[in-house]
C-alpha cells in the first residue's frame, strides 16, 4: 500500500461522511455500544446474554438478517449446550494464542455443533459460521484490534490503495495487520474522529469498525 493514496482515501472518506453521515456505519456502531452493554461469558443464561448483545433495532445485516442466519444458528446451539459453546468463545478470545488457530477451531466446533444438532433433534441446521462471521464477533470483543472480514471490499480497497500484493481471502492474520495500519492513520484524523462523535455521542470510542467503514466506501465510489 502507498502512504499517500491511503492518506487520500481517508480524506475522500471524510469528505463524504460530511455531506452525509450513512457513510460512517452508524448501525456497527450501535451494535458494538449494545453488545459492549451486555456481553458476559460467566452469565447462567447463556442464550440470553448472547441474544442481547447481538441485537439491532435497525438491521440485521452482520449477522444475515434474523431468520436462518448465524445468530440464529448460534442461538440453536446455545440451547443445546451451553457449556460447549462458552469454551468455544473463551478459547477464540484467547489472545495469547495462535489467531488462525483459533479462528479454525471455532468454525470447525461451529459444523459440529450442527452435526450435534442433526444427531439430538433430527434437524439439519446451517452454523452460517464463517471467517466474516468470526471476525464479527472478534471485532466486537476487542475493537481496537480486528475488524469486519469482508473480501471483496477488502481486495478492492487495497488495490485502490496501491497494494501490489492482497492477501488471500484465509489470511486472516495478514488482513488484521494491514487493517491496523490503516485504523493508526485514522486516528491522526482529529476530524474524522469528531464526525463519529457527533454520530454517537454517549459512550463511543474509537474503533476499527471505521476502517470497515473506509472499505466499504471505497469499493463502492473509487475506482
Amino acid at each position: 500500500m502507498k502512504v499517500d493514496l491511503i492518506t487520500s482515501a481517508i480524506e475522500e472518506f471524510k469528505r463524504a461522511a460530511q455531506r452525509d453521515l450513512k457513510w460512517l456505519g452508524g448501525y456497527k456502531q450501535d451494535v458494538l455500544l449494545q453488545y459492549n452493554s451486555h456481553w458476559d461469558l460467566t452469565q447462567l443464561d447463556l442464550a440470553s446474554m448472547f441474544e442481547k448483545s447481538l441485537y439491532s433495532e435497525t438491521t440485521g445485516r452482520l449477522w444475515g438478517g434474523s431468520r436462518y442466519s448465524a445468530r440464529e444458528s448460534m442461538l440453536a446451539f446455545l440451547r443445546l449446550d451451553s457449556h460447549f459453546v462458552r469454551a468455544m468463545f473463551r478459547d477464540l478470545f484467547q489472545e495469547e494464542k495462535d489467531l488462525s488457530l483459533r479462528v479454525q477451531r471455532f468454525t470447525e466446533h461451529a459444523a459440529l455443533m450442527a452435526k450435534e444438532m442433526h444427531l439430538r433433534e433430527k434437524q439439519w441446521i446451517d452454523h452460517h459460521h464463517d471467517l466474516q462471521m468470526v471476525s464479527l464477533y472478534l471485532a466486537l470483543r476487542f475493537p481496537a484490534k480486528y475488524t469486519l472480514f469482508d473480501y471483496p471490499i477488502f481486495e478492492k480497497s487495497l488495490l485502490q490503495m496501491g497494494s501490489r500484493s492482497v492477501p488471500a481471502a484465509f489470511e486472516f492474520g495478514k488482513f488484521t495487520v494491514l487493517s491496523q495500519a490503516i485504523y493508526k492513520m485514522m486516528l491522526k484524523d482529529e476530524e474524522l474522529q469528531s464526525l463519529y462523535q457527533q454520530e454517537h455521542p454517549e459512550g463511543w470510542s474509537p474503533n476499527t469498525m471505521m476502517v470497515h467503514d473506509l472499505y466499504e466506501y471505497i469499493a463502492e465510489n473509487l475506482d
